[in-house]
């Protein structure tokens, strides 16, 4: 447990190696703090790729520095400078108080997924119930409570039902008496017959 927490309390790489490169005076000319100290700006993002990024990133695109930034929180003020803004990454930040820049991050992303969770489950929980509605409502009911007209429909097609199940059943006594005549006529006599539901069986 105590593991886990020193792990939750120690910094990003990313947010270290900024840090440090901020805080380095040998990079001022490329990336400072602004004046207030509340945000910093890219004053040569050519030559800050060029020389500073393959120190600590292993890389010398810009772009991709640029990338990382929107993941931990940053949001890039609407100017055409490459400056940037945190309220918990400032000039006066200690350097072990960077881990609640991803606390609070995640803690903002787990409450968006929260809430859309929530809705999710809120139109689930709605469509439960009106699929319930309509199972409900095409549950059928007992007879007094229906129309008459479908009482006395639904006793018809019953009565059809079971018409038709008889018929069929005479069909098939007639069709195994017929084969079995058949049979006969070939020469194992009428004593040999075996309908087809026998044969079936056999």
């Amino acid at each position: 447990m105590q593991q886990a927490q020193g792990r939750r309390k120690k910094p990003t790489a990313f947010l270290s190696k900024l840090y440090e490169i901020l805080h380095n005076p040998e990079y001022e000319d490329l990336i400072a703090w602004t004046a207030d100290g509340k945000t910093f700006i890219v004053k040569n993002k050519d030559v800050f790729a060029r020389d500073v990024l393959p120190r600590y990133f292993k890389t010398n695109i810009f772009h991709s520095f640029t990338h990382q930034l929107p993941t931990y929180g940053f949001t890039k003020l609407d100017n055409c400078f490459f400056e940037y803004q945190h309220d918990l990454f400032t000039r006066g930040t200690e350097k072990h108080q960077l881990c609640e820049i991803l606390t609070a991050y995640r803690k903002n992303k787990l409450s968006s997924t929260n809430s859309v969770s929530n809705v999710q489950l809120a139109a689930t929980s709605s469509d439960t119930a009106e699929g319930q509605a309509v199972v409900s409502s095409a549950s059928l009911p007992e007879d007094g409570a229906l129309d008459p007209e479908l009482v006395r429909e639904n006793k018809r097609l019953r009565k059809e039902n079971e018409a038709l199940k008889h018929e069929l059943h005479m069909f098939r006594s007639t069709l195994n008496y017929v084969a079995g005549l058949m049979k006969g006529l070939g020469g194992g006599g009428p004593e040999s017959a075996v309908p087809l539901d026998e044969e079936a069986r056999g």
